[in-house]
């Protein structure tokens, strides 16, 4: 009688113990999850903004490139060779400018895109 009841006392004991770690282990998943998930959120809502910014930095090169073009026609007409040659070589610098530019902002771009795709593969395997 005294031997069944100390099996029966180490299983019950044995129950309450692996119910409490996985009790534990289910809470510490699911902060982490949750945590996962809060960050990929913030770097895709962080590469959705720098889409954005890219979008209007091109507007803005676009938008500026157009005005010294502009004012390459106006010397012309005006005969102003002096002013149109200045300003030829400055759109030159500004085009040359505006487009490494451009290719760095596509650069990070790409880098951040990496980045989240293995920050996903990352909580992937360890959500598994």
């Amino acid at each position: 009688m005294k031997k069944a009841f100390w099996v029966f006392a180490a299983v019950a004991f044995c129950c309450f113990l692996f119910s409490g770690v996985a009790a534990y282990a289910k809470d510490t998943g699911d902060s982490s999850t949750t945590n996962w998930q809060e960050q990929l959120a913030a770097d895709a809502q962080k590469l959705k903004e720098q889409r954005q910014e890219m979008k209007t930095d091109a507007q803005t090169a676009k938008t500026e490139e157009k005005n010294l073009r502009q004012q390459i026609k106006d010397a012309e007409a005006a005969g102003d060779t002096q002013k149109e040659a200045e300003l030829k070589a400055q759109l030159k610098t500004t085009h040359h400018k505006n487009v490494q530019q451009r290719e760095q902002d596509k650069k990070d771009l790409k880098t951040a895109k990496k980045q989240l795709h293995q920050d996903k593969k990352t909580a992937k395997k360890a959500r598994q």
